[in-house]
């Protein structure tokens, strides 16, 4: 017994001495201050995190990681058919993605009532409330028209009508259909091939 108590006065010697010497390393609590935040930062704070929220889900609104490769598809288009990568396929690209936002951002307006049953699609912009189905066709309209004026005004009329068959092949057929049958894939996997036509319209 006095030789385990002797261990036992070592051990809580040694701890001791760890002890003061982490009160001895200039440090104290006593010198952490705690800084109020003021009315002005914290609704500051709270705007930049609605900020980032709203760019994070008009961002998934418009399906970006897929509308990126249509816009790439129609990029590969046009440098098929100009056998050149020049400044003048911008435009006519930016437009045919524009138009894939407006029509990426309807699919999410016509699904809004089937997505809030899932839990795979409910937490989406519509079924969450992050978004509101006027503000959600705003955003239609807006992106929508301004791809359509983006090829009319670089004179991309055959890019355009490539574009809005795309819009209308997904949003009014391949939406409504994908409930009802699985063959609607077959006009489904159609509305891939319009980005890179409509691209190689616009050289």
């Amino acid at each position: 017994m006095d030789k385990d108590e002797n261990w036992f006065q070592m051990v809580a010697k040694e701890d001791k001495y760890q002890l003061d010497s982490n009160r001895n390393d200039g440090f104290d609590m006593e010198d952490v201050r705690v800084i109020p935040l003021s009315g002005a930062g914290v609704a500051e704070v709270g705007d930049s995190l609605r900020r980032a929220e709203l760019l994070h889900a008009v961002l998934e609104l418009i399906k970006i990681r897929i509308t990126f490769f249509v816009g790439m598809s129609a990029a590969f288009g046009y440098i098929i058919a100009a056998n050149d990568i020049s400044s003048g396929m911008i435009l006519p690209v930016l437009g045919i993605f524009l138009l894939s936002c407006g029509s990426a951002a309807m699919n999410h307006y016509q699904e809004r009532d089937t997505d809030t049953l899932m839990h795979r699609t409910n937490k989406r912009p519509l079924p969450s409330g992050t978004l509101t189905p006027g503000s959600v066709l705003a955003l239609v309209f807006a992106f929508s028209i301004a791809g359509s004026v983006l090829l009319i005004s670089t004179g991309n009329m055959m890019a355009l009508v490539f574009s809005l068959l795309a819009f209308l092949s997904y949003n009014g057929i391949y939406t409504p259909l994908k409930k009802i049958t699985p063959f609607a894939v077959i006009p489904g996997s159609l509305v891939g091939s319009f980005p890179v036509v409509a691209g190689w319209a616009a050289a």
